[in-house]
């Protein structure tokens, strides 16, 4: 049935993902997603067999929600946003749940995934709360996620009730996964504060880089040595670093030979160790390249991760064997992100009215 996803298209401005208004593939994917992994206090689970909660999960469903133009599902992972995951520093805790060494740690690349959903919103919606939002993350982001003026990872500060009221904070980290450094971002942050214009600026030079670098494209940049390297042992993950890495760069013929090397696989195929997120990813990146036809292909590939059978049936996930299924929130939102673009790019159904309920 998902190979029909991009053509069946999402219901539209006012469909909820708790009842399904219609039959559609798209809308019947996030109402399972609804019933299978939305945990304590309304917050979506990292995955299916774990009670973990990311606020990477958190954020793509807002992405996901802007791009549907569904405010009601915007307002509600906002409100998880704030009510779970804002720290006192203004960062958001990459997860839940109470650290053994007393430090929570934040995640660049989620933050700036926040800001970018929180400043579209306010650009769609016209509500300043969003805007306010997005921009003490965003300068949070600015103040403790910087080194030598580019973008890093993370930062860590006290979070341990055996601490005073005020954290303190450490060090920011001398690595950037060049994959996370969100450069939409950082354009849109830099329209409210000057500050990330500079940043931006570094960042993408270091970024570009490391995607044309002879050696590469790597992964990992180290800033006090200004080397990189590249930041991961397993295949898929280097490949899927890659993709967003050059998600985020021009059109050029090195970026369309890189996706079509990791997407379009020759007389064979798509590998049986491709993965969710990799595939949605590839498919936005061959769009961006304006290689439509690979990019349709690449989103035709996720109907091979429809569970058929087994308590997660209808969703996308992994089999390891009939009764044994897998769902990870962050495969499921990446594709169905990856298939609302498809559809407001082809025109298969028009951006909804930018109404507020």
């Amino acid at each position: 049935m998902l190979i029909l996803l991009a053509l069946t298209g999402l219901n539209g401005a006012h469909a909820s993902v708790d009842e399904p208004t219609s039959t559609s593939d798209v809308e019947q994917v996030l109402w399972r997603l609804e019933q299978e992994l939305r945990g304590r206090k309304d917050t979506l689970r990292d995955r299916s067999d774990r009670q973990l909660y990311l606020s990477e999960t958190t954020t793509l469903a807002m992405e996901l929600a802007l791009l549907r133009g569904d405010r009601a599902a915007f307002q509600r992972e906002r409100a998880v946003l704030v009510d779970r995951f804002l720290s006192p520093v203004g960062l958001l805790r990459w997860r839940l749940g109470r650290p053994k060494d007393g430090w929570c740690t934040n995640a660049s690349v989620d933050d700036l995934r926040a800001v970018r959903a929180l400043l579209g919103a306010h650009e769609r919606w016209g509500q300043e709360e969003d805007a306010r939002l997005g921009k003490v993350i965003g300068r949070a982001v600015l103040d403790h996620n910087v080194r030598d003026g580019v973008l890093v990872d993370a930062v860590s500060w006290t979070c341990s009730r055996r601490h005073a009221t005020t954290p303190q904070l450490g060090e920011p980290a001398s690595t950037l996964t060049l994959a996370f450094a969100d450069l939409e971002a950082l354009r849109l942050l830099g329209q409210y504060e000057p500050r990330a214009n500079g940043v931006l600026y570094r960042t993408r030079a270091v970024a570009l880089a490391g995607t044309l670098h002879p050696d590469g494209p790597y992964g990992l940049y180290q800033v006090e040595s200004r080397s990189y390297g590249l930041g991961s042992a397993n295949p898929i993950e280097i490949e899927l670093q890659q993709l967003h890495l050059l998600l985020g760069q021009p059109p050029d013929a090195m970026g369309r030979a890189t996706s079509l090397q990791i997407c379009a696989r020759p007389g064979q195929g798509w590998r049986q160790s491709d993965n969710i997120a990799q595939v949605a990813v590839a498919s936005r990146r061959l769009a961006h390249c304006g290689l439509v036809s690979d990019a349709q292909d690449a989103l035709d590939r996720l109907s091979a991760f429809e569970l058929q059978q087994g308590p997660h049936a209808g969703l996308l996930g992994y089999r390891h064997s009939e009764e044994d299924t897998v769902v990870w929130s962050f495969d499921v939102l990446t594709a169905m992100i990856a298939v609302r673009e498809a559809e407001i790019r082809t025109g298969s159904r028009s951006p909804p009215a930018a109404t507020v309920p």
